[in-house]
């Protein structure tokens, strides 16, 4: 048996963020996190193409990896 998990808004911050957890967090709704500076974000879905997950704001591109078109789904928190 294989686990796995679900993923949304994956970002990565070059200084602590516990000041701006509740911002970032925004209560489970997909929130604009470009507006929190991070380094990277990837949405994980939103706006993408499959195989290419896209970076928002720092330009690093990931490659989805065992998974299908099917498992792009958007606005999911």
């Amino acid at each position: 048996m294989r686990n796995s998990c679900k993923v949304d808004e994956l970002a990565f911050w070059s200084s602590d963020q516990s000041a701006n957890i509740v911002d970032i967090y925004n209560s489970g709704v997909p929130f604009d996190l470009s507006t929190e500076s991070p380094s990277n974000w990837w949405r994980m879905g939103d706006e993408d193409t499959y195989p290419t997950l896209s970076d928002e704001v720092g330009g690093t591109a990931l490659t989805m990896n065992g998974m299908t078109s099917s498992s792009i789904v958007n606005d999911v928190p």
